[in-house]
């Protein structure tokens, strides 16, 4: 506040508060009062504690003077002490929210290093065997994983941010559709890549398909780091996409085509518990460099962490990727065509009634809440943090529940209930639209990810179809329609938001599970209902 005197009247020059005036006069006579004391004798006064109808206040005066040395003013600064407590109260909440989230990066760090003394052992253990019979085994998955997707998942917390700052009108786009490319890009990209990779199966082998794929992610990265518009991003994400689809393929492919359903069920448990430990570490240091240095340093780290993990995995990986020798593979003579195998009944109805649809809605944590949690204030670095909440729920639930869900049920019911599952979270958060709603609905959708992905990969290789069609193809088919449905959830939750967040939800959430019905009734056998 800023106060100044004609010698007998206190006038306010300038309040905090927008409803008073210039030059608005005072009650307080000048005369006698502490300003006449300010203003003659140049002294500061300061009161603590002094109460008044908006609170209780920390109060400092002091004279403020002209060229000639002459006091003309007063400035008085003050702070409320109810407002400085809340202030407080959030800064310790922040403080220990992030020496939670360093903790729990700390702990998934160290779990997953120590996978990599599995990459020693398989060293040695391949090393004394003749080069023909150089077999990896299925326990290199967790660490192959974990360093080649962690670099990818750096962007995730803030790139919906980024591309809202960085955004300027093209193509005529309204800005959510305009957002909405760029992030789509990526899992398309992936899709078609992913497709082209399970037909060259067997004409590429795996371990040169996974770090092929990966220098060519790591190109994408660097491309999206100089990007300064968003149709150089759009590039960018393009061949980010290409190479990753070649690196999901080949590593689903190495799981699938283990020999015993034991080692399937491990492989796929411990790729996505490390998958999903990729996603948790990656994002919250990349939302922390991106706080602290920028957006664009981000990227330029993604692509130098990607390219060092294929130089440590290219030494010490030394063996061959292929689970099944060449001469046991089955040769499907007669392939049908892509068109014959999606519009087999059972392919179908997993596609569209359960696997994309649980792509679509999982697409809350990844594209919807990012935004959300930016709209309230929260910064990067938080939302980056509370993506923690889901990866741990995975991470350490997923190889226990997985198993034990899937000793006891089949894998379509299994997968039912998790699907089931994030239809309850959403609707949690529809009752509850504030940031404590969209925590508890990620970390419902983190319990049904720990097991969700494991089911639905176990069902569908059990497929008849997928095993006369080839399961390497198969898998290829399989990440496609994973990248149509990341491709489509960007558009469908800006579309369903038009009507507002709490209608847009619900739609969403409701859309669901009219699907998971279909997909329950249209996979319930005359057997199954005796």
């Amino acid at each position: 506040l800023f106060y100044a005197t004609d010698g007998e009247t206190v006038y306010r020059v300038m309040d905090y508060v927008n409803f008073v005036g210039v030059m608005t006069p005072m009650d307080t006579a000048y005369q006698g009062s502490y300003y006449e004391e300010i203003m003659t004798t140049g002294a500061m006064i300061t009161y603590e504690g002094l109460r008044d109808s908006t609170g209780i206040w920390n109060l400092s005066l002091a004279p403020i003077y002209n060229s000639n040395g002459e006091a003309v003013a007063i400035v008085e600064v003050g702070r409320n002490s109810a407002v400085q407590a809340q202030n407080d109260k959030i800064i310790l909440r922040n403080l220990l929210i992030s020496v939670a989230a360093l903790v729990c990066v700390i702990i998934l760090v160290f779990t997953e290093i120590s996978q990599f003394s599995s990459l020693g052992y398989e060293r040695r253990r391949l090393s004394r065997l003749p080069k023909e019979q150089r077999k990896v085994s299925i326990d290199i998955i967790r660490p192959l994983t974990f360093c080649l997707l962690m670099a990818d998942f750096m962007q995730n917390g803030f790139e919906p941010i980024y591309l809202t700052q960085m955004y300027q009108p093209y193509w005529g786009l309204s800005e959510s559709i305009g957002i909405a490319i760029p992030l789509s890009a990526e899992v398309a990209a992936t899709a078609v890549s992913a497709v082209i990779a399970g037909k060259f199966r067997n004409k590429i082998p795996l371990k040169s398909m996974l770090f092929g794929g990966a220098l060519c992610g790591a190109l994408g990265l660097i491309l999206r780091g100089m990007a300064g518009a968003i149709p150089l991003f759009i590039v960018g994400k393009l061949i980010t996409g290409l190479g990753f689809g070649a690196v999901f393929v080949a590593l689903n492919t190495f799981v699938a085509e283990q020999t015993e359903d034991e080692a399937i069920n491990r492989g796929f448990a411990s790729y996505y518990a490390s998958y999903l430990a990729a996603i948790s570490v990656g994002i919250v240091l990349g939302s922390t460099l991106a706080q602290e240095y920028g957006y664009k340093t981000v990227y330029y780290c993604s692509a130098g962490i990607m390219l060092v993990s294929i130089v440590i995995m290219m030494i010490f990986v030394c063996g061959s990727f292929e689970p099944i020798k060449k001469t046991t593979i089955v040769k499907v003579q007669h392939r049908m065509p892509i068109w014959q195998f999606l519009l087999k009944r059972e392919i179908l109805i997993f596609f569209i009634g359960m696997f994309i649809p649980y792509l679509l809605t999982s697409y809350f944590l990844y594209y919807f809440y990012p935004l959300f949690a930016s709209g309230l204030g929260v910064s990067d670095s938080l939302i980056g943090q509370t993506f923690l909440i889901n990866g741990l729920s995975v991470i350490y639930l997923g190889p226990y529940m997985s198993q034990t869900l899937l000793k006891k049920f089949s894998a379509k019911t299994v997968a039912f209930l998790s699907g089931l599952l994030c239809v309850v979270a959403l609707l949690i958060f529809v009752a509850n639209p504030t940031i404590t709603g969209s925590l508890l609905c990620i970390f419902l959708m983190g319990i049904a990810d720990s097991f969700a992905f494991t089911a639905m990969s176990v069902y569908y290789n059990e497929c008849p179809s997928v095993r006369k069609y080839g399961t390497a193809a198969a898998t290829g088919i399989k990440s496609m329609a994973e990248n149509i449905g990341g491709t489509l959830a960007p558009f469908a939750y800006a579309s369903a938001l038009i009507l507002g967040t709490s209608k847009g939800i619900t739609v969403i959430a409701l859309g669901f599970a009219v699907f998971l019905l279909l997909f329950l009734l249209l996979t319930t056998t005359k057997k199954e209902k005796e």
